[in-house]
C-alpha cells in the first residue's frame, strides 16, 4: 500500500507538471473518437460501425460513468485520467508483491518496480494521454502476473476473455499463465534438451524467418521512404545495413525459440488441464468479439503485417531504439535474460513469462510502435528481476530517470507547437511522437540510439570488470 501511495503521489505531481495533450481538450487523437462514442452510448444513440475502436471501449468505464452522469467531455477525460493513475499505482504494488513471491529480495524487487514505474508508459502516458486502452492493459497484465504468483487460477480464467475487449493480443498472457503454472519446486533440477527437437525447430523457424526477410527485401524504396504517410522518415538508402541487422535479430530469435521448445523443463511445466482451459477461454473471448461486433464494415484497423514490415525497414535497428526509449532499459535486460539465462528462467518456474516474450521477439524486431505490445512491459520486469545483477538494476534505474527527463519540457513545447499548428515532426511534438516508433524523427532516433549503445556498453563494461575480478581472486 505504501508503494502504491508513493507511486500515485508521483504520478499526480507529474500530471500537474505535464498537463494534458493539447489536442481535442486532452482527449488526444483516437481518444476524441472514444469520447464521442461513449457520449453516444450514454445518450442511448447508435454508435457507427468501427470494430477496431468499439472492442476497446470497456477500457474507458470511468469516462462512460461520467458521461452517464451528464458531465462534459472535459470531466470524462479527467475521470479517466484519475482512474489511470490509481490503477497503475495499484499495479506497481501488485508487481512488488509478485516479485517478492517469486523469491526476489525486497531490495531487488524495489529496484525493478522503480524502473517499471519510471517508464514512459507508466509515468507520463496515463496522465498526459489518458483516453487510451493501453493503461488498463498494463494493469491487467500486472494483475495477471500477480494472480499467477498467488495461484488464483479463477482470476486468470476471467482475464483471458476480458482481455479481448481491452487490447488485441493481451489474452496471450493470462492464457499462457494458465497453461504454465508457477511452481519452482516442481521443475527444479529437471535439466536436459532434446538435440533433435532443437535442430528441427531451429531449422523450421529459420526458414520461416528467411521468408519474412525476403519479403522485406522486396519492398520498394519509395514505400519505405514515405512511411508513415506524409513523412520522409524512411532510410531506404541504408536498406543493406537494416536488412543485415534484421537478419541477425531474427536468427537470434529463432535460436532462442528453438532452445525454449527443445527444453524438457518447458514441456514438463505445461499443465494439460490449464492448456485445455486456456484454449477454451481464448475461443470464448474471441467469439464474444467476433459475434458481438459488426465486422461487415467500418474501420477494422491498419494492415498489421504490411505496417510491421515498413516499421522494421524504416532505419537500422529503429525498432530496438524505439523500444528502448518507450519501455526503458527493462527491454534490453529482458532480451538479455532470454538470450543468456533462458534455462535459469525455466528452472526457476518462469516458463510462462519467458515463453510469452520469446513468442513475441520476432514481432518486436520488426515493430517500432511499442504501444502495440505494451502489456509485455510488466513481463519484461519479471524476467529482469529474476536474472539481472544488482549493478545492472542500478544502471537501468539511472537510464530510466534519464529517459524521463524530457518530460520536464513536454507541456510547454507541445502547447507551443499546437498553437502554431506544427506537424508531428516539429521539435516540440517530437517529445511526444518521438516515443511513438514510426513517428520518431531523426534527432530522437540518433539520441535514443546513442543512449542505447551507452547503456549496453555500460553493462558490458561491468561484466568485463566482474570477470577480471573473478580471475584475479582465483589466481590468488
Amino acid at each position: 500500500m505504501l508503494l502504491a501511495g508513493a507511486a500515485f503521489a508521483l504520478y499526480w505531481l507529474l500530471g500537474r507538471a505535464v498537463g494534458l495533450i493539447p489536442f481535442n481538450g486532452g482527449a488526444g487523437f483516437d481518444g476524441s473518437v472514444y469520447i464521442e462514442y461513449l457520449q453516444k452510448i450514454a445518450a442511448g444513440e447508435p454508435v457507427p460501425g468501427d470494430p477496431y475502436r468499439l472492442m476497446r471501449l470497456p477500457g474507458f468505464l470511468p469516462a462512460l460513468l461520467a458521461a452517464k452522469l451528464g458531465l462534459p467531455a472535459a470531466d470524462m477525460v479527467s475521470w479517466q485520467r484519475s482512474a489511470n493513475m490509481l490503477l497503475l499505482s495499484a499495479g506497481l504494488g501488485l508487481m512488488f508483491d509478485a516479485l517478492r513471491r517469486s523469491g526476489q529480495p525486497a531490495r531487488r524487487a524495489a529496484l525493478v518496480v522503480a524502473a517499471l514505474g519510471l517508464a514512459w508508459p507508466y509515468a507520463l502516458m496515463p496522465g498526459y494521454a489518458p483516453v487510451l486502452s493501453d493503461h488498463l492493459a498494463l494493469f491487467m497484465a500486472t494483475l495477471a502476473l500477480w494472480a499467477w504468483m498467488r495461484r488464483l487460477r479463477w482470476l486468470l480464467a476471467l482475464l483471458v476473455p476480458a482481455s479481448f475487449w481491452v487490447l488485441p493480443g493481451l489474452f496471450v498472457l493470462p492464457a499462457a499463465l494458465l497453461a504454465l503454472p508457477f511452481d519452482a519446486r516442481r521443475v527444479a533440477g529437471e535439466h536436459g534438451r532434446s538435440r533433435r527437437v532443437f535442430w528441427i525447430t531451429c531449422a523450421g523457424l529459420l526458414l520461416a524467418l528467411v521468408w519474412v526477410w525476403l519479403v522485406a527485401a522486396g519492398v520498394p524504396a519509395a514505400v519505405i521512404d514515405h512511411h508513415p504517410p506524409g513523412t520522409t522518415l524512411g532510410k531506404s538508402a541504408l536498406r543493406p545495413l537494416t536488412l543485415l541487422l534484421i537478419g541477425v535479430a531474427l536468427a537470434a530469435s529463432a535460436l532462442i525459440g528453438a532452445r525454449l521448445l527443445s527444453a524438457q523443463t518447458f514441456w514438463r511445466s505445461l499443465c494439460p488441464h490449464g492448456v485445455a482451459g486456456a484454449l477454451l477461454l481464448a475461443l470464448l473471448g474471441g467469439a464474444t468479439v467476433w459475434f458481438g461486433l459488426d465486422w461487415g464494415g467500418g474501420y477494422q484497423g491498419p494492415p498489421l503485417h504490411h505496417h510491421l514490415l515498413l516499421q522494421g525497414l524504416a532505419a537500422p535497428a529503429k525498432p530496438l531504439v524505439a523500444h528502448f526509449v518507450y519501455f526503458g532499459p527493462l527491454f534490453v535486460l529482458a532480451v538479455a535474460a532470454l538470450a543468456c539465462r533462458l534455462d535459469d528462467l525455466l528452472e526457476g518456474g518462469l516458463a510462462a513469462p519467458a515463453a510469452v516474450c520469446v513468442a513475441f521477439l520476432p514481432l518486436l524486431m520488426f515493430a517500432s510502435e511499442s504501444r502495440q505490445w505494451i502489456w509485455l512491459l510488466p513481463v519484461m520486469a519479471l524476467l529482469t528481476a529474476a536474472t539481472a545483477r544488482t549493478c545492472a538494476l542500478w544502471w537501468q534505474l539511472v537510464f530510466s530517470l534519464a529517459l524521463l527527463v524530457p518530460a520536464l519540457w513536454l507541456r510547454t513545447a507541445t502547447q507551443a507547437d499546437a498553437r502554431a499548428d506544427a506537424g508531428m515532426l516539429a521539435d516540440g511534438w517530437q517529445l511526444y511522437f518521438g516515443r511513438q516508433g514510426p513517428w520518431m524523427g531523426d534527432r530522437v532516433y540518433v539520441a535514443g540510439g546513442a543512449l542505447l549503445v551507452l547503456f549496453v556498453l555500460g553493462l558490458a563494461g561491468a561484466r568485463a570488470r566482474r570477470r577480471r575480478g573473478g580471475r584475479c581472486r582465483r589466481a590468488r
